[in-house]
Order: structure tokens, then sequence, then C-alpha cells
């Protein structure tokens, strides 16, 4: 149906059609464009014409991604010193792990007695949430307490020898040197608050029964923790989720620390830059 020829010589028809095709369209358009886009110019228009604030609030916006980044920093640097100095009060063999230096030390009274460069470190990608502003002081503080070591030397070593006969012959057992342990290191301790710190040698396997072992002992640490879950689950609990971290540091520094630390280790644990 063409109805062209009845609008064409009639205006007034014309103008009822346009209004009631455009009345729906302003009813919607008013209070969903012009409204609030006429009551935001009236606003900031109205903010304008006031002065500005002097009081002790002015000029002060909200922190910005880099003083909160400084204000993690020195909260873990609090966290560190407090730890330290806590060790320092104990009698015996305790362990710092500075991410930051990239530097494993043994402490006695807080002073090093020896310093282990980290070669390389990773760590659990939970750990960087920790550091927040409501679990950060109380992840990190007070010092990390041993719950459970392993490793693939044992921890004091027994060297047999035969007793000598007489004299002679204890004379020329004298003169023997004593032959240098060189078996690879590897270790893992077992800290509270569900933190597991694994040290490796930076050098390759020595041998392939030293890198069997090392499978095994990985194939080990693997189904202990395995079997943690699944007696959770057993029990209807969720399971830890650990946090771990990883370091690198030489063979003989990997041997000295672990043949070092006393069962009853405190350990104070500086992270990295938040950034």
């Amino acid at each position: 149906m063409n109805l062209l020829p009845f609008f064409k010589k009639r205006p007034a028809a014309q103008f009822t059609f346009i209004f009631a095709f455009l009345l729906p369209v302003l009813m919607v358009a008013v209070p969903l464009v012009f409204l609030p886009v006429f009551n935001v110019t009236t606003a900031m228009k109205s903010a304008a014409g006031k002065p500005r604030s002097t009081g002790p609030t002015a000029g002060i916006s909200a922190p910005d991604r880099e003083s909160a980044e400084k204000l993690i920093e020195i909260r873990i640097e609090e966290a560190y010193s407090d730890a330290l100095l806590d060790l320092a009060k104990k009698d015996s063999i305790m362990l710092s792990i500075d991410l930051r230096d990239s530097l494993m030390s043994m402490l006695v009274k807080g002073v090093p007695v020896r310093k282990c460069p980290i070669t390389q470190f990773k760590m659990s990608r939970a750990i960087p949430y920790a550091a927040r502003f409501d679990t950060l002081q109380s992840f990190l503080y007070p010092p990390f307490q041993l719950r459970k070591e392993w490793a693939t030397i044992p921890k004091s070593p027994i060297r047999i020898m035969n007793a000598p006969k007489d004299t002679v012959e204890a004379e020329a057992m004298a003169g023997q040197e004593i032959p240098i342990e060189n078996n690879d290191v590897h270790f893992t301790l077992e800290f509270n608050r569900n933190l597991t710190v694994m040290v490796e040698q930076e050098q390759p396997p020595s041998n392939t029964g030293e890198f069997r072992k090392k499978v095994k002992f990985d194939l080990e640490r693997i189904f202990a923790e395995a079997r943690a879950t699944i007696k959770a689950l057993k029990k209807r609990e969720l399971p830890d989720h650990k946090l771990w971290i990883e370091i690198t540091i030489s063979r003989d520094d990997a041997k000295a620390i672990y043949r070092g630390i006393p069962v009853r280790l405190g350990m104070a644990l500086r992270l990295p830059d938040p950034s």
C-alpha cells in the first residue's frame, strides 16, 4: 500500500507522522543521554566555581603503584631486621636467606660465619601475594622454624677404619690422607607456615650414579607431597598449599650448610624487590 500520495499534499499529516515517530526516541534518549550529560556539566561548572581546599588534606592524592611498592619494601626490611634480631639472641647456628642480595648465610649470635652466594633462585608465584599489607608481617615474622629435612647425603658422615695391629702399622697409617668426599648435594628444608626451601648444587651431576640419586630424591619428594594431599582429602580437608623457594649454590656451600645447621633451626627470609 503506497501512502505517499496521501501525505504529499497534507502538511498536517506529515507533521503528525514525524511527531509520532520521534516521540518514542525522545522518551528513551532524554532520561538516558541528555539528562546525565546535563547533570555532569552542571556539577563540573559548580565545582570549578568553588575555591580550592587549603586544609591539611589538600594536595594529597591516592597512593600510586610506586608508593605502594616502596611501602612493601619497607615492611620487608622491617620484618627481616626483626627476624635477625630474634635469631641473634639464640646460642645455636641459625640461617638467613637474602634473596635481594642473593646470599645464604649461617649465623652465630647474629654474626655470619659462612656466606654462600646464590647463583639463581626461583620461588612460588603465591609468595608475592603473601607480601601484602595484611599478611606480610605474619608471614615473614617471627623467624621460620624447621620442621623436617632430607638430603642426598648423610647429615654426619661416618668413616670406618681398621685399628692398627701394632706400632709399626699405626705409624704407617698416620701418614695416610683421608679422601675428600665428592658426593653431589641436594637437600630440602621444610619450615612452618607451609614454606619449603629446596637447595640445589650449581654443578651438573658428577656421574650417572649421582644423577639417578637425584632423580630418586625428587621422586620421593613428589610422592611425599602426593601422600599428604591424599591424606588430607580422605579427612575431607583442603590440602595445604605449599610455598616453595628453590635456591642454587655451589656444592661445597650446600654441603657445609646442610651439615652445619642444627635440627632446631630458625631462619630469617628477605624477599626480593616487589617490582
